[in-house]
């Protein structure tokens, strides 16, 4: 395989499906800490080279851009999100 083993091993430990297989959607992020709000559309992220992330992980990584808060409220928006709720 000519997969790192990060890689491999990213893919074993989520059951969600990665970011790539729904270009369409996109989180709605709202900061607890600032109140500053943002959406990160997966096309970003695929274009950023995380499009192998199961998205659950995505959601997970985001923080403000802002003040740098990871404590969120995050929301998930596109075709297939009822599929897709955590």
């Amino acid at each position: 395989s000519n997969q790192s083993p990060i890689r491999k091993h990213q893919q074993t430990m989520s059951a969600f499906p990665p970011v790539s297989r729904y270009p369409s959607m996109f989180f709605g992020a709202s900061c607890y800490g600032c109140s500053h709000r943002a959406f990160v559309s997966f096309a970003e992220l695929i274009k950023a080279g995380h499009g192998d992330v199961p998205y659950d992980r995505a959601k997970a990584a985001l923080k403000c851009s802002k003040c740098g808060s990871k404590k969120l409220a995050v929301t998930l928006h596109g075709v297939g999100v009822r599929a897709l709720e955590a």
